[in-house]
């Protein structure tokens, strides 16, 4: 149990600075654009994460910069593989 209250913390303190970043570039250059972006993964959606996983690993490897939202992840049992597609900054 401490484990994963230690877990939810963490997530909320990437949460708060994902919010104060959005704000922050949001004032400075105004409105923001978000596209989907997807990754395949290796190994399957962790249970009852309801895509939190995919939104970790977006923020891994693109930086909180991206600000992924509204992630999702599916399985593909077939390549023991996982998509997850969250929205994230536009890049132009």
């Amino acid at each position: 149990i401490c484990v994963g209250a230690n877990i939810i913390m963490k997530l909320r303190s990437i949460l708060l600075i994902v919010w104060a970043l959005f704000a922050l570039i949001s004032h400075t250059y105004g409105e923001i654009r978000f596209c989907p972006k997807e990754m395949t993964l290796d190994g399957s959606c962790p249970l009852g994460t309801s895509g939190q996983s995919c939104f970790l690993e977006f923020l891994d490897r693109l930086g909180a910069s991206a600000m992924p939202m509204n992630c999702s992840c599916k399985d593909d049992r077939t390549k023991n593989k996982r998509l997850c597609t969250c929205n994230v900054v536009c890049r132009t």
